[in-house]
């Protein structure tokens, strides 16, 4: 049997970690190329992007490569291929998909399909219109195919080219559900309240981490496992899967649905005694033969530069410290520079753990010669 296994995402270090206790070999094909992936994977191969977006022609041939060098078991794509649905079809082709297609790719992806799809089920989300508003207060700007929040902003001249549409505002905290799915039913699922970036005024709704612990109600809760189901057995959906939701006055409203590996996986992957990529295979393969075991609360933050920094060659990078950059990267202004993890036996303690720890990296990067991160 093949042990190697072909990762695809953004950024892919937590698939690579998973894949190895999962007894895979990890092929990485991913934009960063942080040292902790690089250590974890077997072979490592730099993405192109175009502007935000990974290159779609870049990536086929990269995994033509990879598939002509390996014996694949199959490949997993992560967060970055939202609007590339036509590349995860051809690259289907090429080796075995372990994930949903490109036909649900795309249903999540198109504003038009996914809301008229969710009407269909009944499923509640947020008021949206196609037409500018003429008064935006209390709307947002978004566009379709996007990942992390970096498609979603106060105007939509924040976004750049492509289709527009507005999505009423909800005050409160964003969640997601974690779900793994059979294409029949519902295997296992988790909430997890996410954190918002808050560098750039303009688009302050980016993914900036998680932590795998939700204070919802027993109503909310029961509802959003419903709207779970409800797409499962709609769309067939196979695998891991994030549901993004905001609760109102009425419940739950449901703001997309991520149809792969999200960036919660490696909250809850140490619970699974192979890795939850391990129980992702086994769930679109039509059987998840293991369950996970209850652990503490663990949190994941993203620092990100307030303005150009420099990566010290000799930066102490603690071991609650992933998503390493290259010493010799350069970091722009409002770009992530790592990230900082943390467990504990309470939110409260974790998320005191995970403020020190984001402090403790902007003052070692502030004091290192050159360019540094300005700590007020």
């Amino acid at each position: 049997m093949p042990d190697s296994i072909l990762l695809i995402a953004q950024s892919a270090r937590m698939l690579a970690v998973s894949a190895r206790r999962g007894g895979w070999r990890p092929l990485v094909l991913d934009r960063f190329g942080d040292l902790d992936t690089r250590k974890v994977a077997h072979a490592w191969r730099k993405v192109p992007v175009d502007q935000t977006e990974l290159n779609g022609q870049a990536l086929i041939k990269l995994a033509q490569a990879m598939v002509l060098q390996f014996s694949l078991a199959g490949w997993v794509y992560g967060s970055g291929l939202e609007s590339l649905p036509e590349v995860v079809e051809e690259i289907s082709q090429l080796c075995p998909l372990l994930g949903n297609g490109p036909e649900v790719l795309r249903l999540c992806s198109d504003p038009e399909l996914f809301f008229a799809a969710l009407d269909t089920l009944q499923i509640p989300y947020p008021d949206i219109t196609w037409r500018q508003p003429k008064d935006l207060t209390g709307w947002l700007a978004k566009q379709g195919g996007g990942c992390g929040g970096v498609k979603v902003a106060l105007t939509p001249a924040a976004l750049g080219n492509g289709k527009v549409y507005f999505q009423k505002r909800l005050p409160g905290e964003v969640f997601t559900y974690a779900f793994l799915a059979d294409k029949r039913r519902l295997v296992w699922g988790a909430f997890n309240r996410l954190y918002q970036a808050d560098y750039n005024a303009q688009q302050p709704f980016g993914y900036a981490g998680a932590i795998n612990r939700a204070a919802l109600s027993p109503e909310a809760t029961k509802l959003v496992k419903e709207y779970a189901w409800r797409m499962i057995e709609a769309w067939h959906l196979r695998g891991m899967h994030g549901l993004d939701f905001m609760v109102t006055e009425s419940g739950p409203a449901i703001l997309e649905l991520n149809p792969r590996a999200g960036a919660v996986l490696g909250l809850w992957d140490e619970d699974w005694p192979d890795g939850l990529l391990a129980a992702h295979v086994q769930a679109c393969q039509g059987e998840c033969r293991v369950t996970p075991e209850p652990g503490p609360a663990r949190g994941l933050q993203v620092v990100f530069s307030r303005e150009p920094v420099a990566i010290p060659r000799d930066m102490p990078w603690p071991s609650w410290c992933v998503d390493l950059p290259d010493p010799s990267d350069y970091v722009g202004a409002g770009k992530p520079v790592c990230s900082v993890t943390a467990q504990g036996n309470s939110i409260a303690v974790v998320e005191r753990r995970l403020r020190w720890r984001k402090h403790w990296v902007e003052r070692q990067l502030a004091a290192a010669p050159g360019l540094g991160i300005k700590v007020s």
